[in-house]
């Protein structure tokens, strides 16, 4: 079969059986070039698969097996560069990954899909941005925010997802400029003035 969009340039080809999508198929760009390849199975994506950027570069590579991401994914950018990658299991992010988004990078480990334990982030100049941990994807115990010249900028702990406790927040030249109390993510001082 081959499919195409509606200006008349070829969308995609490949097999069909009992109506869902089969073995190997191809998906183009407008202008005809590869955008992606890979295989189905009872009309659900199976094996390798590989996404292409218009300009040849690979976009992203993962591995299905019934229709979910399995094992290790990797992403990049336009020129090559690898800006995530992590593993799959059974549809969930799993284990260590880290994902480069330009203004930051991050990373840490995912449990079922969620964040589980430390994840830290970085500036582009790579010096530390945040570190925090977390607990079935919340927030949970301290988190710390750094300026980029090293200097922490903001300080406090999470309790299931929720600001508990005293915050501070520094200046650049880490010096205090407040502290605000939470209980259970509401504020209830400023500066130990009850809100």
């Amino acid at each position: 079969w081959k499919e195409f969009y509606e200006t008349g340039e070829i969308r995609s080809e490949g097999k069909y059986k009992n109506g869902n999508r089969e073995g190997d198929w191809l998906f183009y760009y407008r202008d005809g070039k590869e955008e992606q390849r890979g295989s189905y199975n009872k009309g659900k994506p199976d094996g390798d698969w590989k996404w292409t950027y218009n300009n040849g570069q690979t976009w992203r590579e993962e591995v299905f097996y019934d229709g979910l991401e399995e094992g290790l994914a990797i992403e990049y950018n336009d020129t090559g560069k690898v800006v995530s990658k992590g593993n799959y299991l059974s549809g969930e992010k799993e284990g260590a990954w880290f994902q480069d988004l330009g203004d930051d990078r991050e990373e840490g480990t995912y449990v079922a899909g969620q964040r589980n334990g430390m994840w830290k982030s970085y500036f582009p100049s790579g010096k530390l941005k945040f570190e925090g941990k977390f607990e079935q994807g919340s927030e949970n115990g301290k988190h710390a925010y750094y300026f980029e010249n090293g200097q922490l900028q903001e300080v406090g702990s999470f309790k299931f997802g929720l600001k508990e406790g005293d915050w501070y927040s520094y200046n650049e030249e880490g010096i205090q400029t407040s502290v605000v109390t939470f209980k259970q993510g509401e504020v209830i001082k400023v500066d130990g003035e009850k809100v």
